[in-house]
Formats: structure tokens, C-alpha cells, sequence
């Protein structure tokens, strides 16, 4: 039986495709699988141990369209009645949900292809025996299809969740600008588990398992086109289609969004099976297929996941010059010793800007890069230095580091002047914050997020994660 929250908004009639990135068509497909708004989870189940259980429970916190449960042995889940076979399920363009082990998969999914399904979503595992005829079948299918060993959908817009796993075990990402595409289940969970961590946001998340239907390039090709996403981590491991994938970067290139992939070494993915996909047309995605491509790749996930929190919240830096601003002598240190490591410089200030700066401040603050404004600095008196600051032309990113319980800034005060600080910039500049909480709710770190300024726990990652902004400014440059 369907139970329905709110009436979702709908895409329109879809006009089925097999070459599903090849036409316009393909796009509204893909696009009306995020908000699709009906589903029919077949293998709802009442057992909390099982996917069934699980999905369900976050569908009905979550979902804002119909959702269908289809069981045969159990008459109810979660209050709702369910239908015992597939052919009873009310007529209707829905996402369909496969999340408990059946022996004739492929007699399922010939029953759904006959009810014009929007999409089809395998959660499941498949055993090796029915591979072959399953991906034929799926093959000459007119609808998307995700899977099979996919850990589903995520879409922050719509609030989309098919999850297997409840959010009291893998905490959702917050809502942000960042687009993500896996291929493995644990690559997925992994990878959700840091973006969640570090607070970076995401807008849309594809995991596509064993991609026996759709796979990397045609989520990819329609991610770029997608005005929601300013920045793309790709967690794939294996192209599909290598001509094609080309294609499909040299549009991300023009429309300068990035994509971001972190490779594991060959060692560590076959010992942990990351990547199972097999044939002559799969290419494992190397170190120089990579950067043949426009790929930037970084050397952990969580350096990917700081750098995108970075992108989709800020312009790309201009040149090295990093400025950087503590109300904490110890945390100039930091900065000026992390910059020292990198590829990037402390900005020389103009004389002009030096001088403005001792004209401006207390006579004990510090007025060289890096800038000290002591312990008793107050809100106005960091405006006052960002002020003088932000328009010096050897300053194109400015790093703020501040005490997590700094005694005289007001968090509210704070977010009133940075924000009426950056509207008034004429020319925009990079700007990241450092504050070492162990609590992520701290007051401070929410008024520079509510000002879409990324937060770093420490002044390595912040200038790492600016160092590979400034690569990605060089990587994103037209080719003459």
C-alpha cells in the first residue's frame, strides 16, 4: 500500500531512450530519477536487521512522494500494507527499488521492465551465475538502471534517500554544491562518512555498484550539466567507455567545473576488491589517464573532500600570495610553517597596506604577514585588518585563524561585519577559516559557514586544500 507525505514536484512525461546520454532526452530521464514521485521498494521488510527495514524507515522520515511496499510473506511494514507481487502495484512512472535477495532476479526485472518503471534501482548482490543474462536483459532496457551492489541514491534538493544505511549509522553530508559519483558500496559509505565529518556539503550522490546499466561517463556527463554542482568527486576506479568519457571532461573543462578523484594504489584494490567490473571495454582509471584527462587527483579522500568544500563555496585562488590573520600568535606559526611546505607564499604586503595596518591597530599587534591581532582582538578589529587587507593586489587568498573560544568576539557581531565585508569587495578573493574545535556546532565555525567560508581544523589542511585550488586555477585555464 502507498503512503504519501506531500505532493512532489514532477519532471514531466519521460520519453524513454537506450543511448541515454547520447540525447536531451537522456538528461530529463536521469534528472527525473532524483525526483522521482513515486517508488516501489520490493522487499520491505518488518526485520530491522534488513535493508527492506531500513530503507523503509528512512523513506517514510524523509521521502515526500507515494512509496509502494511490496512483501509477499508480510501483510504490513511500519503500519503500512504491503502487496504480496509486483503485478499489484497501482499503474505509474516510479523508481523501483530491488533491496532483498530473490532466486529469479531476472523474471523480476522482466515484470518491472512490462510496468514502465522510471528507474531501477538494484541494491542488491547477484550472483555471478546470472551476470551474464542479467546485464543482456538490462541492456535493452528503455530506463535507467543503477546497480546491482549499489548503496543507492542521495539528493539533498529533493530529499531523495536511498540509503540502506539509517543516518543514526552513517550521518548524511549537509546540504552543499558537490556532486558524487562511486562504484563500490564501501568507497561509498567511506567516502559519505568523510564528507559528513568535514561538513562538506553535496547536492546529488550516485553510488553505482557493479554498473550493469548506466554507468560513470553517463552520471558524470549529466552532473556537468547540472547547475545545482559547482565541484565533482568521482569515486570510480574503472571507465566503461574511454572515448566517450574524454568527450564527456572536455565538457567539464569548458564548463570549468572540476572533478576530483583520489586513486588507490593496484595493490590495495585488488586485495579489497574495490572495483569488480570485468570486459574488454572496462580501463582502470590510472595516474595518467588522470591528468590526459583534466582529472585532479588528490592522495586521500580526505584531501579531496577539503578540497571540494573549498570549491564549491569559493573563487579558485588568483596567484600564491596567502595572507593570514589569528587573534593567536601560536596559529601565525602554524600557518607561516604550513605555507613554508607548500607551493604557495606568505604575501609580501605592499608598504602602503603595512603601513595602514600600524596606523589601524593597537602598537602591539603584529602588522607583518603573518598578522597578529592578540587575544583581546574584538570583530572590529579583525574587519579593520581584513579591510586593509583584502584590497592589497599581492594578497589573492587570506587565511583566518582564530581561538575556538576567542573571549571578545561575538559570533553574531562577527558574522554581521564579514558579511558586509565581502559584499563590499570589488574583486573577489579566496578566503578559508582555521579553528580547531572538537565540537563542530561551535558558535564561530557557523558564522563563517552561514558565509559559505570553509572551516579547516588546522592550518595544514586549510593550506593544502588552497594549494590544490590554486593547481585546479592552472588546470582550468583554456588550452591555446
Amino acid at each position: 500500500m502507498k503512503h504519501t507525505k506531500s505532493d512532489a514536484q514532477t519532471n514531466g512525461v519521460l520519453h524513454h531512450s537506450v543511448s541515454y546520454m547520447a540525447t536531451k532526452t537522456a538528461t530529463n530521464q536521469l534528472s527525473a530519477l532524483f525526483s522521482s514521485d513515486s517508488i516501489v521498494l520490493v522487499g520491505a521488510s518488518a526485520n530491522p536487521r534488513s535493508f527492506g527495514f531500513q530503507l523503509a524507515r528512512t523513506l517514510l522520515r524523509d521521502y515526500q512522494g507515494s512509496v509502494y511496499y511490496v512483501n509477499p510473506t508480510e501483510a504490513r511494514v511500519l503500519g503500512f500494507e504491503t502487496y504480496a507481487t509486483i503485478t499489484e502495484v497501482p499503474e505509474g512512472q516510479h523508481l523501483w527499488i530491488i533491496a532483498a535477495p530473490t532466486k529469479e532476479i531476472t523474471d523480476t526485472i522482466r515484470l518491472i521492465s512490462k510496468r514502465h518503471p522510471l528507474a531501477i534501482l538494484l541494491l542488491i548482490e547477484i550472483s555471478q551465475a546470472f551476470l551474464g543474462e542479467l546485464q543482456k536483459l538490462i541492456s535493452n532496457l528503455p530506463c535507467p538502471v543503477i546497480g546491482p551492489r549499489s548503496a543507492g541514491l542521495y539528493d539533498s534538493i529533493t530529499h531523495l534517500d536511498t540509503l540502506p544505511l539509517p543516518s543514526e549509522m552513517l550521518a548524511r553530508p549537509p546540504d552543499g554544491a558537490a556532486g558524487v559519483i562511486t562504484d563500490n558500496r564501501d568507497v561509498a559509505y567511506g567516502l559519505l562518512e568523510q564528507l559528513s565529518k568535514y561538513r562538506c556539503g553535496i547536492s546529488r550522490f550516485v553510488d553505482l555498484g557493479e554498473t550493469l546499466g548506466i554507468n560513470e561517463t553517463d552520471i558524470l556527463a549529466f552532473f556537468i550539466q547540472d547547475t545545482s554542482m559547482r565541484v565533482i568527486l568521482l569515486g570510480a576506479g574503472q571507465i566503461s567507455n574511454l572515448s566517450k568519457f574524454r568527450k564527456v571532461m572536455r565538457q567539464a573543462h569548458s564548463a570549468e567545473k572540476p572533478v576530483i578523484i583520489s586513486l588507490f594504489p593496484a595493490a590495495i584494490t585488488s586485495q579489497l576488491g574495490l572495483h569488480r567490473r570485468t570486459g574488454k571495454a572496462i580501463i582502470p582509471l590510472t595516474q595518467e589517464l588522470a591528468e590526459q584527462n583534466n582529472l585532479f587527483v588528490t592522495p586521500s579522500w580526505g584531501r579531496a573532500v577539503d578540497l571540494a568544500l573549498l570549491c564549491q563555496t569559493q573563487p579558485l585562488p588568483k596567484g600564491p600570495g596567502v595572507a593570514a590573520v589569528s587573534n593567536f600568535g601560536a596559529y601565525c606559526v602554524y600557518a607561516a610553517s604550513a605555507l613554508n611546505e607548500s607551493q604557495l607564499e606568505l604575501a609580501k604586503l605592499k608598504t602602503e597596506t603595512t603601513s595602514n595596518l600600524k596606523d589601524n591597530l593597537p602598537p602591539y599587534c603584529r602588522c607583518e604577514n603573518p598578522i597578529c591581532l592578540y587575544t583581546n582582538a574584538d570583530e572590529v578589529r579583525l574587519d579593520t585588518a581584513l579591510r586593509i587587507m583584502l584590497p592589497d593586489p599581492n594578497v589573492h587568498s587570506i587565511i583566518i585563524s582564530l581561538l575556538p573560544d576567542s573571549p571578545e568576539i561575538d559570533p553574531d557581531y562577527l558574522y554581521v561585519m564579514l558579511r558586509q565585508r565581502l559584499k563590499a569587495l570589488e574583486e573577489q578573493k579566496t578566503i578559508v577559516a582555521v579553528i580547531p574545535a572538537t565540537e563542530r556546532d561551535n558558535l564561530l565555525i557557523q558564522s563563517f559557514e552561514h558565509l559559505n567560508i570553509p572551516v579547516y581544523s588546522n592550518s595544514h589542511r586549510a593550506v593544502t586544500s588552497l594549494q590544490n585550488a590554486y593547481h585546479l586555477t592552472n588546470l582550468l585555464k583554456p588550452k591555446t
